[in-house]
């Protein structure tokens, strides 16, 4: 497999396309955009550049991942309730201070200041995993990330028919890239079951990035621009190396760390147990100054130090390399969940399909409903002709009836009082007293024990207990033999209880004399 992994570079606030890059396990191509250019042609030819990068590919013409620079990005905190991106964006866009004479009055939970003012222009993105467990209101950590020209791009790529497969940030990135959910840190043992793992990027140009991850997810982010570096007159000359413009740590960058991740751990309760370190060592500040200003930022973490001149370019080869291996696990916010599930070209078509399918239903109710209407059309004709045969009857047999809207009512009287009084015939009853009689001469032994007798209009059963086996044949003899006997009896039921036997029969009437009536 070859993933690939494009990363986006802006400028004014995320808003115009600088440069781009496609990153693999063992590619890297870059692409410039032509100064002072933001129309769509230019995004068109940058789309048109990476599609002609994946041609060849296993996996076609495919973006595994879209990767956006954090120019003009913000991570901060906001107080909410929850994390559900409508509530966060309705806390975001609330007014900071309420509208109160109060001066003690609580400010506004959204802190909306904080945030770019670029309405329409900025996607809000919830880290949940740096929320604290508690219910309620709690300081969540939100990214605000302007994505207008990734949108652009995103529909230009679609239009050359390159397809992505999610987009994410260069915080997230560095996440996925550096950290790893499965262990811990240095074999350290800590409370939490995932560890706190602070990845710093010293980016090419002036920029500091970090972020925070835990269990492959970020809960904090942020970037600080530190003093540009001049290099010396004799490495002027040469000019920088292709991908890696010149970068410099200074002494500046543990306070700065220092400053930010104290605030952040005093928001949401936590704190790194590890720090990775990815730029170029030597300019400036050595590996073990480096170090040192990383563990006054976090008191106690194991330090990391990553020598490398191009430290998004080895961080994105990273995430290649773990995609192609297939070791990248789902997190939650891992990326920009209103990009990655932008409709493209594959949901207009469904669309349409859908639409087409509706318009096909549509046509055949259509067809269904007309052919009812006919058929309501036929039924119509018919009752008429009914109600007319109706009619002339009525006037020729009782022409008083004709107009009578209740005719059907009174034909059936005027039948009823022609018929006269229906004759009721009841059946004769059953000989139940015969029959009790003729059983005495049965069960009268008096070696039986008779428990019940039950004679109805539809049937009679017994109940009686003998001695023996013997006693029992005799029974059965004698009750099947018997003459003069209306009922047909079943096979009798013997059981054993105890030192006898208990027999149960049943029979039901035979058939002249079937008629219900009788008495018990």
């Amino acid at each position: 497999m070859s993933s690939r992994v494009c990363y986006i570079e802006r400028e004014d606030r995320g808003a115009v396309l600088r440069r781009m890059r496609i990153v693999g396990a063992k590619t890297d191509d870059t692409w410039i955009a032509p100064p002072g250019m933001f129309d769509r042609q230019t995004f068109l030819a940058a789309a048109s550049w990476v599609g002609d990068r994946l041609n060849g590919r296993l996996k076609g013409r495919t973006l595994d991942r879209l990767c956006l620079d954090v120019d003009g990005a913000l991570c901060t905190w906001i107080t909410a309730a929850s994390t559900d991106p409508k509530l966060v964006r309705a806390v975001i866009e609330q007014e900071s201070v309420p509208e109160t004479d109060d001066p003690f009055a609580d400010p506004g939970l959204g802190g909306a200041g904080r945030f770019p003012d670029l309405p329409g222009e900025v996607d809000f993105e919830t880290l949940p995993e740096g929320r604290p467990e508690t219910e309620g209101p709690a300081r969540t950590p939100v990214l605000a990330v302007p994505d207008i020209a990734a949108r652009v791009f995103m529909d230009a790529l679609d239009e050359s028919g390159v397809q992505v497969g999610s987009c994410l940030t260069l915080w997230q990135a560095m996440i996925k890239a550096w950290t790893d959910a499965s262990s811990p840190a240095g074999g350290r043992v800590v409370a939490e079951t995932s560890p706190v793992v602070a990845v710093v990027l010293c980016t090419p140009g002036d920029r500091v990035v970090w972020a925070w991850g835990r269990g492959g997810a970020p809960i904090a982010a942020g970037a600080f621009r530190i003093r540009p570096f001049s290099p010396p007159p004799e490495r002027a000359l040469e000019g920088p190396a292709p991908h890696t413009p010149t970068v410099r740590p200074d002494h500046s960058i543990g306070g700065r760390l220092s400053t930010e991740w104290l605030a952040w751990s005093a928001q949401i309760g936590k704190a790194p147990v590890r720090v990775v370190w990815v730029g170029p060592v030597g300019e400036g500040m050595g590996g073990a100054e480096i170090a040192s200003a990383l563990r006054r930022a976090a008191p106690g973490a194991s330090v990391d130090v990553v020598d490398d001149p191009d430290p998004v370019g080895l961080t994105l080869r990273r995430l290649a390399e773990r995609l192609d291996a297939g070791e990248e696990r789902p997190a939650p916010a891992d990326h920009i969940e209103a990009l990655s599930n932008r409709p493209g070209r594959v949901h207009r078509a469904m669309y349409r399909w859908l639409a087409i399918l509706l318009l096909a239903a549509s046509a055949a109710m259509g067809a269904l409903a007309w052919d009812f209407w006919q058929q309501r059309g036929r039924s119509v004709e018919a009752l008429a002709a009914v109600r007319a045969d109706q009619r002339a009857l009525l006037e020729a047999e009782a022409p008083d009836l004709a107009d009578d809207r209740l005719a059907l009512l009174h034909l059936r009287e005027r039948v009823s009082q022609a018929r006269g009084p229906a004759t009721v015939e009841i059946p004769p009853p059953k000989p139940v007293v015969q029959e009790l009689e003729t059983l005495a001469f049965v069960l009268g032994n008096p070696d039986y024990e008779l428990i019940e007798i039950d004679i109805s209009s539809l049937s009679a059963t017994f109940r009686v207990r003998v001695d023996d086996t013997m006693a029992f044949e005799q029974l059965q003899q004698s009750l099947f033999g018997i003459g003069g006997s209306n009922i047909v009896w079943t096979p009798l039921n013997p059981r054993q209880m105890g030192g006898r036997i208990e027999v149960s029969a049943s029979g039901t009437w035979s058939q002249e004399d079937r008629s219900p009536g009788g008495d018990n």
